[in-house]
């Protein structure tokens, strides 16, 4: 509502100024030498208003709800336990049986596969949630007017309204002389190569929150899919207590399951990525705008702007300096967290194949007994104990790994929240300064 009552107050106010100007001829030329000025004050207060829209859309999007990590980390370490106490039930009977396999115990298998099916199914319930949760929280976002759709209208109307502005500061240098007009010309292109690099943060907020959200989706889809394979394997395995040519086709649904698996870390990574380029170049071709990635241009015409003012006038420039001093704190501390992120994702995406692989041996070894050695009891109980102490390997590795995953991201987050470097404080340090950048500019229009 504020901004609406500003607005109103400059549509008047511009009104008053015509009239001004038109029974006053010598201060009509004194307004038309401040017109620059002015326009770039409008640049960069437009620009000011929506950064915060931006950042706070960008960390709404690319949040986690509340809690989600505890509750996954405790929903996969159920799962994990689930799937090891299994192995420490079947294991034990395959070997103590080693050399009588018709004396295994059915009740024993039956609780095995029974404490493995359980497990399967925590891991379906877990992330079935997950991906409703994300779900829901699209549709709220819609009901707000938070969606992706929201902020590209926005996106758009707002990068429309900074181009006129610099149009039409470019075309009233050119249109009347100034005493100052070297120095005119030099801040134009400092404000153009501020709005190049702001337009590439927007598209940045866009475009990743668009392949993160669609990779997180993709990543939950998959790991339902492959406990629902492990819940189909278990459900088969039960069937297999009465029916011996059961355990081939178990077997071979886990084999699909621990494919899923492999692929799932290493999938979720590409598929996010090449997600964030097709956002990126659809939404650079609808904006037509050049982008900046960097402000060291900015800081440079910025200096060279200072050596052709004089007196305070070279606080126009300061002003410009800070302006990509507050972005580029911003960004370099944000770059640290996410190497730190990536190395993460880097290290999962290693070790979740390696660890999968040690499934996947286990579901070929006991396909190959549950098909070949259908009739010689024997030599499948021999392949099954293979396949268990892989199995076994597999998933002790999990349970540790994802204990390790979590204690590291929660000890790390904690260090960066004592340094100031949390993702909520760098956005809170970035808010504020736009928040001190505006009152310098309002400060000069009360004068």
């Amino acid at each position: 509502m504020a901004s609406f009552w500003q607005r109103l107050t400059k549509i008047f106010s511009l009104g008053g100024l015509v009239f001004v100007l038109a029974s006053n001829p010598a201060l009509a030329q004194q307004k038309q030498a401040a017109a620059p000025n002015t326009l770039s004050r409008a640049f960069m207060l437009e620009i000011l208003d929506f950064e915060p829209y931006c950042l706070q859309y960008h960390k709404q999007a690319t949040s986690d709800p509340k809690r989600r990590n505890l509750r996954y980390f405790l929903t996969q370490e159920t799962t994990s336990s689930a799937f090891l106490a299994s192995n420490f039930i079947l294991l034990p009977e395959y070997i103590s049986n080693r050399k009588t396999p018709d004396l295994i115990s059915n009740a024993t298998l039956k609780a095995g596969y029974i404490t493995g099916l359980a497990g399967s199914a925590v891991g379906v319930s877990s992330s079935s949630i997950e991906l409703a949760s994300n779900a829901l929280a699209a549709i709220k976002n819609k009901k707000e007017h938070r969606s992706p759709k929201d902020y590209l209208a926005r996106l758009m109307q707002h990068q429309k309204t900074l181009q006129n502005i610099l149009d039409q500061r470019a075309e009233t240098i050119s249109s009347a002389s100034f005493d100052d007009a070297k120095a005119l010309q030099q801040e134009q292109e400092v404000l153009r190569l501020i709005l190049a690099r702001h337009i590439y943060e927007c598209i940045d907020a866009y475009a990743d929150a668009k392949s993160y959200q669609a990779g997180n989706n993709s990543f939950y889809a998959m790991d339902i899919s492959l406990n629902a394979c492990y819940l189909a394997s278990y459900i088969v395995s039960l069937q297999g207590l009465s029916r011996a040519e059961k355990y081939g086709p178990s077997s071979a649904i886990g084999i699909a399951g621990n494919g899923i698996s492999m692929a799932s870390g290493p999938a979720y990574t590409y598929i996010t990525n090449k997600l964030y380029d097709h956002y990126w170049k659809v939404l650079e071709k609808k904006i037509r705008t050049p982008t900046l990635d960097n402000e060291k241009p900015i800081y440079q015409a910025a200096a060279k702007l200072k050596s052709l003012l004089k007196g305070d006038e070279n606080l126009r420039a300061d002003f410009f300096s800070d302006w990509a001093q507050n972005v580029d704190t911003y960004e370099a501390k944000r770059l640290k967290y996410l190497r730190h992120v990536g190395k993460i994702a880097l290290q999962s995406n290693i070790e979740g194949p390696l660890i999968s692989g040690f499934s996947m041996a286990s579901s070929i070894v006991n396909t190959v007994g549950g098909y070949r050695y259908v009739d010689n009891a024997r030599r499948a109980n021999n392949l099954a104990i293979s396949g268990e102490i892989c199995e076994l390997v597999s998933n002790g590795a999990t349970f540790v790994l994802n204990a390790q995953s979590y204690w590291h991201e929660a000890h790390c987050d904690k260090n960066l929240a004592k340094k100031g470097e949390s993702p909520n404080q760098l956005l809170a340090s970035r808010l504020s300064g736009i928040e001190r950048l505006k009152e310098v500019i309002l400060a000069q229009d009360n004068r």
